[in-house]
């Protein structure tokens, strides 16, 4: 879920900081040119978009009663 910040803006507008800052600083930051991704999909999930990739990487919503 999100984070909550419980009014306190400041915390919330750090804590992005925080998150873009470490993005940056890493090696891969594009999913598609994930060596791991890319071994994900050739050795199992197939093409994108394909059967097995939307079966176990899309989700369904289903509502539920609170």
């Amino acid at each position: 879920g999100q984070p909550y910040h419980h009014g306190d803006l400041e915390s919330l507008k750090k804590g992005a900081a925080g998150i873009y800052s470490i993005d940056e600083r890493k090696v891969s930051r594009k999913s598609h040119e994930n060596e791991a991704i890319q071994t994900l999909y050739k050795e199992f999930l197939g093409e994108p978009g394909g059967e097995l990739a939307h079966k176990y990487l899309h989700t369904t919503y289903f509502e539920r009663e609170k």
